[in-house]
């Protein structure tokens, strides 16, 4: 059916985003390199024709999807923020990043920077894109 086939598109996507956070973990070293790197995930999907990553769109259209499409990116979005919330903790107690900031409010703050600029970059005229933000974002927490 229509949402099965909604269901394993998500699970796999989830699962090679999963797999690709692993390999950002073990390659990289720093927070502030491994947060790069995460926005260079976004970067690749929108440098293809603009698309937008799977799950920023089925997140806009929750409201009309099953509920086990529904949880499924529900489930996407919040094992990236904890990624991302541990990743900036790590950076924070390392010293190699600087806020004031609770870092779950930072990992939703670049996560939605992330999936934000994709969809308003298929709709300006000289988009800056997710990895140019990503580093404007990234900028204010190596002050």
């Amino acid at each position: 059916s229509k949402a099965d086939l909604g269901l394993v598109v998500v699970e796999r996507y989830a699962a090679e985003f999963d797999d690709a956070l692993r390999q950002i973990l073990t390659a990289v070293k720093s927070a502030p390199d491994r947060l790069t790197a995460y926005a260079d995930l976004f970067e690749k999907t929108f440098q293809i024709n603009q698309h937008l990553c799977v799950c920023g769109m089925l997140g806009a259209e929750s409201n009309s999807l099953g509920a086990p499409v529904q949880a499924a990116v529900k489930q996407f979005f919040q094992s990236n923020l904890v990624w991302l919330s541990d990743v900036i903790q790590e950076g924070v107690n390392s010293g190699t990043l600087k806020s004031t900031q609770a870092p779950k409010v930072l990992a939703q703050a670049l996560l939605s920077l992330l999936e934000g600029a994709m969809l308003v970059g298929r709709n300006v005229d000289q988009p800056m894109g997710p990895k140019r933000l990503a580093q404007v974002f990234l900028s204010a927490l190596n002050e």
